[in-house]
């Protein structure tokens, strides 16, 4: 969940820069010509374990993507973001469709949320994939076929006749459709010099926006086609035009990968090190779970932000329960109660912005000017404040959610949670971005997208059943009481964070880490 970009992956903007331009009103504009010189604009090109394989190209090279006319940047920009909503709103545009399963397939409710589970499994690999990949054969290839394929196999789920159709489908699209989530900030990456072009930030925001609303608004989405068609293959009729939409829009768009445009321009330049298989799985798949296994920071902050996202999850299976069980509300007004959360982590930005501006901006240009850095365990500050709001948010939905209380009470919940989940979704990513840097940022980004999806996988599939044995006030304070734990946990990692980085095998600079 990143606000600006994704955070750990290296080149990410500055939060600070990116609330800056968001508070000053800066807007796009597709005539505005690029703000870098052509000096800036030469580059120098790395490789995946970061080491330089060429000199880059020269400034009026007219294939180089950062010399691309403004308005094409953009149009190549906003088709990708395009591509990118319509798979995040994949998942839980599900949500509202599981009392029809149910129905339909004569299942049970907890294995009605399979198909939630088995999207979120292919998840757990396919950004590695997509990200180690790319170093062989660039970003276009697996863009345009992960959106393909994603569109064809939620075409297959849209029309099945059985559960087991039904379920395999969604593990396909969600397997498949994934990589684009790996790809998607390397390829505005490849576009924009995003530190110094004020409109590559503003794609990024795009970007977050994206990643922070699409889970809210997926239920709100898949009920209101359920209730102006009255069938809940819509859900997927949906998702799958909205694939081939995206589909067609990247059709056009070129490779943008440095090395991949280098190699094939530019051949007798010498490279450093030219990229194996073996180097890219090593890198892909090795690295990440080597940096879960043996890295004292990247395990307990992958697992508390796992929990946070798995957390979010659970809400998927719970607001129909109480909504539709206790309020007897429609799937539709279901799906409204979704917006107290979006308002909340729209609350929640808001809140991560201020606290950048006004609390670690401070400390950085006070820092700088005594020639030192700023800790990074000081972003872990807003994640702080929403660990102590998360417990709080949880327990207020588990003892209003009844019916002698007002729907209005649990649905207001949702707003302080929202607020609560940015920053501490957010700030993990935000820390670890700058504890590995470029040299093992994308490494920390695979293994942090995997723990979140593989737990984010599983809670839905205990939930109902939790609720029907606990009761729902009960089963959400297990959570809130889990949550609390949490605390300590954020408090433990920003006091000893320095220590833990000193004895780390990935400190930024270090050289062939597996």
């Amino acid at each position: 969940m990143a606000v600006a970009m994704d955070p750990a992956q290296p080149g990410a903007t500055p939060l600070s820069q990116t609330t800056a331009d968001l508070e000053n009103g800066t807007m796009i504009d597709v005539n505005t010509p690029s703000t870098l010189s052509k000096t800036e604009k030469e580059e120098s090109i790395h490789d995946v374990d970061g080491q330089d394989i060429a000199e880059g190209f020269p400034a009026d090279d007219p294939r180089n993507p950062y010399s691309w006319s403004t308005k094409r940047r953009v149009l190549h920009s906003l088709a990708a973001t395009v591509a990118y909503f319509s798979l995040i709103l994949g998942n839980a545009i599900y949500v509202p469709s599981v009392s029809f399963v149910v129905e339909k397939f004569h299942v049970g409710p907890t294995l009605s949320v399979l198909p939630i589970t088995l999207y979120s499994l292919g998840f757990v690999f396919g950004p590695a994939v997509g990200t180690a990949f790319t170093e062989l054969y660039g970003r276009q290839y697996f863009f345009k076929g992960a959106l393909l394929l994603a569109m064809v196999f939620t075409i297959v789920a849209g029309n099945a006749t059985t559960f087991r159709t039904l379920c395999i489908a969604r593990f396909f699209a969600g397997a498949f459709g994934s990589p684009i989530t790996g790809i998607f900030g390397g390829v505005l990456n490849d576009m924009w010099d995003i530190p110094r072009e004020s409109l590559g930030t503003q794609m990024t925001v795009i970007y977050g926006a994206i990643s922070v609303i699409a889970p809210f608004i997926a239920p709100l989405v898949g009920g209101a086609i359920i209730q102006d068609t009255g069938n809940w293959r819509w859900t997927f009729h949906l998702e799958a035009i909205m694939l081939g939409f995206s589909f067609l829009c990247n059709l056009f768009t070129p490779e943008t990968y440095r090395p991949i445009l280098l190699a094939k321009y530019y051949p007798d330049r010498p490279r450093a090190h030219r990229i194996t298989i073996k180097d890219a799985i090593r890198i892909g798949f090795g690295r990440p779970f080597n940096m879960l296994l043996r890295d004292s920071i990247n395990l307990p902050t992958c697992v508390l932000g796992g929990f946070y996202q798995a957390v979010l999850y659970v809400y998927y299976v719970a607001y129909p329960i109480l909504f539709e069980s206790t309020y007897h509300f429609s799937v539709y007004h279901t799906g409204l109660t979704f917006l107290g959360l979006m308002v909340g982590a729209i609350l929640g930005i808001t809140l991560l912005g201020v606290l950048d501006k006004r609390v670690y901006l401070p400390k950085k240009i006070k820092a700088e000017a005594q020639g030192l850095q700023v800790p990074p365990e000081e972003r872990l500050l807003p994640g702080i404040i929403g660990s102590v709001l998360f417990p709080i948010a949880l327990f207020w939905l588990a003892w209003t959610g009844r019916s002698s209380i007002h729907w209005a009470a649990p649905t207001m919940s949702g707003v302080l949670f929202g607020i609560a989940f940015i920053p501490c979704s957010v700030s993990l990513p935000l820390y670890k971005n700058e504890v590995y840097g470029a040299s093992f940022g994308a490494s920390a980004f695979a293994a942090d997208t995997a723990v979140r999806f593989l737990l984010s996988a599983t809670f839905p599939l205990f939930t109902e059943q939790m609720i029907r044995k606990l009761k729902f006030e009960w089963a959400i304070s297990l959570l809130a009481f889990l949550s609390l734990l949490c605390i300590p946990c954020f408090l433990f990692v920003y006091k000893f964070g320095a220590r833990m980085r000193e004895t780390s095998l990935y400190k930024p600079g270090t050289t062939q880490v597996v």
